[in-house]
């Protein structure tokens, strides 16, 4: 399979149009799907003002969808709702840890660990379809040459919004990319791994946008605006190339090496 037929957009089956309006379950949950971004965003805003007030939010957020799944009798594999609520839960864990006074990789394997655990946890009879680790119908080549996708992305992002990068002095290529890693793996197997198929599923096409607005809600503490193009560029990009191909594997990868190189690039401006 040639890597333009590999990025052909296939409708998974039993994936409504985005042109039909769907059978009411469809409805009630491109609803909650829509509920959970304005949620979702208000707690972000809520940042700028009260952290204590942003991280009950979360979790009263968190809370409603938990109880929106345990309550959907429906199979796992639809189960919409766990996937918002991992989001929700991930986003409270990351503002419950200190971000003063931990070095930037111990701040990040603390985080990665209940990440970790909220993505096995929503993860849980996901359908076959929606490949983690393993590669799409176009291959190991084609999540190769998607890995090259992070080589502007980590560029963009060290010129762009310098101030998203942790503080590295002296950081060391292993030392980067152990970080990378802590960083990068829990949030794209939740983001582009579960959140884009599930609102794929939901929407169509427009679940792409949706996932990456929540994505990048999650940089609106930043009030930078460079920042926050930055998170909506990375995540079309990233969102569309997961879409495309069917795996997580080669955005992983993309994101790994975009965070190397930002890393380091700040490493060189610090010094």
């Amino acid at each position: 399979m040639t890597f333009p037929s590999a990025l052909r957009w296939t409708r998974p089956a039993g994936v409504p149009s985005p042109r039909s309006p769907g059978p009411p379950a469809d409805r009630a949950d491109a609803r909650l799907l829509l509920g959970w971004l304005a949620g979702l965003t208000v707690s972000e805003i809520l940042l700028l003002v009260s952290v204590p007030a942003a991280a009950a939010g979360f979790a009263i957020l968190g809370l409603v969808l938990c109880l929106r799944t345990a309550l959907d009798n429906r199979a796992p594999a639809v189960r919409l709702p766990a996937v918002l609520a991992a989001v929700a839960v991930v986003r409270l864990v990351c503002v419950a840890v200190p971000g003063a006074g931990l070095p930037p990789l111990s701040r990040a394997a603390v985080i990665a660990v209940p990440v970790l655990v909220a993505v096995l946890l929503a993860a849980r009879g996901r359908p076959a379809e929606w490949r983690l680790l393993r590669p799409g119908p176009g291959g190991w080549g084609v999540q190769g040459l998607v890995v090259l996708a992070g080589l502007p992305l980590g560029g963009l992002v060290a010129l762009a919004a310098p101030d998203a990068v942790p503080a590295a002095t002296g950081l060391a290529l292993p030392a980067a990319a152990v970080l990378a890693a802590a960083a990068v793996i829990p949030e794209e197997l939740l983001y582009r791994g579960l959140l884009v198929p599930a609102s794929v599923s939901v929407l169509g096409r427009a679940g792409v946008a949706v996932a990456t607005a929540g994505y990048a809600a999650g940089f609106a503490g930043w009030a930078s605006i460079p920042v926050l193009g930055v998170a909506v560029a990375t995540g079309l990009v990233l969102g569309w190339l997961r879409d495309r191909t069917g795996s997580t594997v080669g955005v992983v990868g993309a994101r790994m090496v975009a965070a190397v190189l930002a890393l380091l690039g700040a490493a060189t401006l610090h010094s």
